[in-house]
Protein backbone atom coordinates (compact mmCIF):
# COMPACT_ATOMS: atom_id res chain seq x y z
CA UNK A 1 0.00 0.00 0.00
CA UNK A 2 1.25 3.47 -0.85
CA UNK A 3 0.12 6.67 0.88
CA UNK A 4 1.55 10.08 -0.05
CA UNK A 5 1.13 12.92 2.42
CA UNK A 6 3.63 15.77 2.45
CA UNK A 7 5.72 17.73 0.00
CA UNK A 8 9.02 19.34 1.00
CA UNK A 9 11.12 21.47 -1.32
CA UNK A 10 14.90 21.71 -1.11
CA UNK A 11 17.09 24.05 -3.10
CA UNK A 12 19.99 21.90 -4.25
CA UNK A 13 22.99 22.57 -6.44
CA UNK A 14 24.48 20.49 -9.23
CA UNK A 15 27.48 20.64 -11.53
CA UNK A 16 26.18 21.70 -14.96
CA UNK A 17 29.01 20.01 -16.87
CA UNK A 18 28.64 16.67 -15.05
CA UNK A 19 24.87 16.74 -15.51
CA UNK A 20 25.01 17.40 -19.24
CA UNK A 21 28.20 15.62 -20.31
CA UNK A 22 29.34 13.50 -17.36
CA UNK A 23 27.92 10.86 -15.08
CA UNK A 24 24.52 12.46 -14.43
CA UNK A 25 22.47 14.52 -11.98
CA UNK A 26 24.14 14.45 -8.55
CA UNK A 27 22.69 17.38 -6.57
CA UNK A 28 23.91 18.51 -3.16
CA UNK A 29 22.63 20.89 -0.49
CA UNK A 30 25.69 23.16 -0.53
CA UNK A 31 26.95 24.99 -3.59
CA UNK A 32 30.53 24.20 -4.73
CA UNK A 33 31.01 21.35 -2.25
CA UNK A 34 32.81 19.00 -4.58
CA UNK A 35 35.61 16.49 -4.81
CA UNK A 36 36.43 17.50 -8.41
CA UNK A 37 39.95 18.54 -9.24
CA UNK A 38 40.60 22.27 -9.36
CA UNK A 39 41.11 22.00 -13.13
CA UNK A 40 37.61 20.54 -13.67
CA UNK A 41 36.07 22.99 -11.22
CA UNK A 42 37.45 25.86 -13.28
CA UNK A 43 35.50 24.65 -16.32
CA UNK A 44 32.26 23.81 -14.56
CA UNK A 45 29.68 25.84 -12.74
CA UNK A 46 26.88 25.08 -10.37
CA UNK A 47 23.21 25.69 -10.94
CA UNK A 48 20.41 25.55 -8.41
CA UNK A 49 17.26 23.46 -8.67
CA UNK A 50 14.24 23.39 -6.36
CA UNK A 51 13.64 19.67 -5.88
CA UNK A 52 10.37 18.48 -4.38
CA UNK A 53 10.02 15.36 -2.26
CA UNK A 54 6.85 13.53 -1.24
CA UNK A 55 6.69 11.83 2.14
CA UNK A 56 5.29 8.39 1.42
CA UNK A 57 4.48 5.25 3.35
CA UNK A 58 5.43 2.27 1.23
CA UNK A 59 5.55 -1.31 2.52
CA UNK A 60 5.24 0.04 6.08
CA UNK A 61 8.32 2.26 5.64
CA UNK A 62 8.31 6.05 5.75
CA UNK A 63 10.33 7.29 2.75
CA UNK A 64 11.02 10.45 0.75
CA UNK A 65 10.33 10.27 -2.99
CA UNK A 66 11.64 12.84 -5.48
CA UNK A 67 8.75 14.14 -7.60
CA UNK A 68 10.10 16.87 -9.93
CA UNK A 69 13.16 18.09 -11.85
CA UNK A 70 15.60 15.75 -13.59
CA UNK A 71 15.77 12.26 -12.15
CA UNK A 72 18.47 12.24 -9.47
CA UNK A 73 21.22 9.82 -10.51
CA UNK A 74 22.81 9.63 -7.08
CA UNK A 75 23.89 11.37 -3.91
CA UNK A 76 27.66 11.20 -3.40
CA UNK A 77 29.54 11.10 -0.12
CA UNK A 78 27.54 12.41 2.83
CA UNK A 79 24.98 14.19 0.62
CA UNK A 80 22.44 11.39 1.09
CA UNK A 81 22.47 11.38 4.87
CA UNK A 82 22.63 15.20 4.93
CA UNK A 83 19.56 15.44 2.70
CA UNK A 84 17.64 12.82 4.70
CA UNK A 85 18.42 14.61 7.97
CA UNK A 86 17.47 17.98 6.50
CA UNK A 87 14.13 16.73 5.13
CA UNK A 88 13.30 14.88 8.37
CA UNK A 89 14.22 17.86 10.53
CA UNK A 90 12.23 20.33 8.44
CA UNK A 91 9.09 18.18 8.40
CA UNK A 92 9.59 16.72 11.92
CA UNK A 93 9.42 13.10 10.76
CA UNK A 94 11.73 10.09 10.82
CA UNK A 95 11.78 8.74 7.26
CA UNK A 96 14.44 6.11 6.58
CA UNK A 97 15.05 6.31 2.80
CA UNK A 98 15.20 8.62 -0.19
CA UNK A 99 14.27 7.32 -3.64
CA UNK A 100 14.29 9.04 -7.03
CA UNK A 101 11.41 9.47 -9.47
CA UNK A 102 12.02 6.05 -11.00
CA UNK A 103 12.11 4.20 -7.67
CA UNK A 104 15.88 3.78 -7.34
CA UNK A 105 17.16 4.02 -3.77
CA UNK A 106 19.37 7.10 -3.38
CA UNK A 107 19.97 6.71 0.35
CA UNK A 108 20.92 4.52 2.09
CA UNK A 109 22.84 2.75 -0.66
CA UNK A 110 23.15 -1.02 -0.45
CA UNK A 111 26.54 -2.11 0.76
CA UNK A 112 28.66 -3.84 -1.87
CA UNK A 113 29.72 -7.38 -1.08
CA UNK A 114 33.47 -7.98 -0.83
Amino acid sequence: MKTTTTIATKTMYYDIYECEFGDGFYPQLLQNCTNNSSVMSAFSGYKSADIEFDLTIYNNELIWVQNNEKNITGLDGNHGVDLLNSLNSEMKVNAIKIINKFGDILYPKKQKKN
